[in-house]
């Protein structure tokens, strides 16, 4: 899962292809758990996913743009509207659900 700062992700939300946006925070373990869940749902389903740092100064009007209102938060977007909205997942399989549902696919 790639790190992006506001501008690249800015671009990437409104591609062509899915992509999954996990906000982070360094040293918060569940921010760390909903990373690694969300990037193995991403990649079983052909979605891309990036991760954008809660504490980076350059991020915080574009977050404060998404309505970001808690560490970790996932958001899912097809071409730059959201799908989906959720404070992270219990495992793989439950992230996989979350991302399959938005975009009705069986999982």
């Amino acid at each position: 899962m790639m790190q992006l700062i506001a501008l690249e992700a800015y671009h990437r939300i409104r591609a062509e292809r899915p992509v999954v946006v996990v906000v982070t925070r360094r040293k918060c373990a569940p921010a760390e758990h909903a990373l690694r869940a969300f990037a193995a749902a991403a990649e079983e389903l052909d979605v891309d996913a990036i991760a954008m740092d809660a504490d980076a100064a350059d991020n915080a009007a574009f977050l404060d743009e998404l309505g970001v209102s808690q560490v970790p938060e996932c958001l899912l977007f097809a071409r730059g509207v959201v799908l989906e909205r959720c404070a992270g997942a219990r495992d793989e399989a439950d992230a996989r659900a979350v991302l399959g549902h938005a975009l009705r696919r069986p999982t």
